[in-house]
């Protein structure tokens, strides 16, 4: 998760699903296959409610 399209690559190159917080500030031509997210998002309430909705208990 986080708010930079680097932040989402680091994620994919990791892995891992991604989260985007979009604050307005990315333009579409930078985006790299790396760089789109699985999720793109307004706000860290909203990335929150998608983790815990998509989060496994092991419990």
């Amino acid at each position: 998760m986080g708010d930079k399209l680097s932040d989402v690559e680091a994620g994919h190159s990791a892995g891992c699903k991604t989260i985007l917080i979009d604050q307005g500030n990315q333009s579409q031509p930078q985006m790299s296959r790396l760089g789109i997210a699985d999720y793109i998002l307004v706000n860290l309430s909203i990335a929150a409610q998608v983790i815990c909705k998509h989060s496994v208990s092991n419990f």
